[in-house]
């Protein structure tokens, strides 16, 4: 039987009332025919997607998407990543800043499968993250590396060794920018451990979720949210 006999018969078993199980051999014929790479169907199966799981093996989610960084993503896994982590503090950094400048230059580079040039790194640092007065000004000062964002975007698609760290650097500072938004609610306690007892937990839950959401259904097949809308 041919693989493509194969992946018909799978994707007729799939289309009723077909099985995780079936649905996991599917995902693996997919590999085989070369439709799905082996580093998608793992990077779902990091975020613990059941189907995918069952494919390549259990394995305990991702809590932090900074952990994806120890993965063998490939480029474009990485700056899918990357761009949906980057989209939570882009909401807070708004338009006309370098991070929406490069955002928007990956964002193009995915679309075109890497043939456009990648964003260029910004700089200048433009960003920063403004806390309240429960955060002692050390911290208000390192927590502020949030600017730095758009240079590390910049890099999560080159093939350099760093890329990789790059990719932790850019979940780390999303999930700063989204811990000074759920910090609203605890800014004005003066102690420092209390707000990032509370902060920093929902931050990286807030950042693990919309790259989970975003990137998942891309891995699989299923949906490209950076699809054009006129595709």
């Amino acid at each position: 039987m041919t693989t493509d006999e194969r992946l018909r018969r799978l994707h007729r078993a799939t289309a009723g009332l077909g099985t995780d199980a079936d649905r996991a051999r599917l995902l693996v014929e997919r590999v085989r025919a070369g439709v799905l790479s082996p580093e998608r169907v793992r990077l779902a199966a990091a975020f613990g997607h059941r189907v995918a799981c069952l494919a390549v093996g259990g394995r305990a989610p991702v809590e932090d998407v900074g952990a994806l960084a120890d993965l063998d993503l490939g480029p474009e896994a990485r700056a899918r990543v990357a761009l949906a982590a980057a989209r939570v503090a882009l909401a807070a950094a708004g338009k006309g800043t370098d991070l929406a400048r490069v955002h928007a230059g990956l964002t193009e580079w995915v679309r075109s499968g890497g043939r456009t040039p990648p964003p260029s790194e910004p700089r200048r640092k433009v960003l920063c993250v403004k806390f309240g007065k429960g955060v002692p000004a050390t911290y208000r000062s390192c927590y502020a590396d949030g600017e730095n964002l758009a240079r590390y975007l910049a890099r999560v698609a080159t093939e350099d060794a760093e890329a990789r760290e790059d990719l932790r650097r850019v979940a780390n500072g999303a999930r700063r920018w989204a811990t000074g938004e759920v910090a609203a609610l605890a800014r004005e306690r003066g102690e420092w451990t209390e707000w990032w007892t509370e902060a920093g937990p929902a931050a990286t839950r807030a950042v693990t979720d919309a790259v989970r959401r975003e990137v998942v259904p891309w891995a699989l097949g299923e949906a490209d949210p950076l699809a054009r809308p006129d595709r």
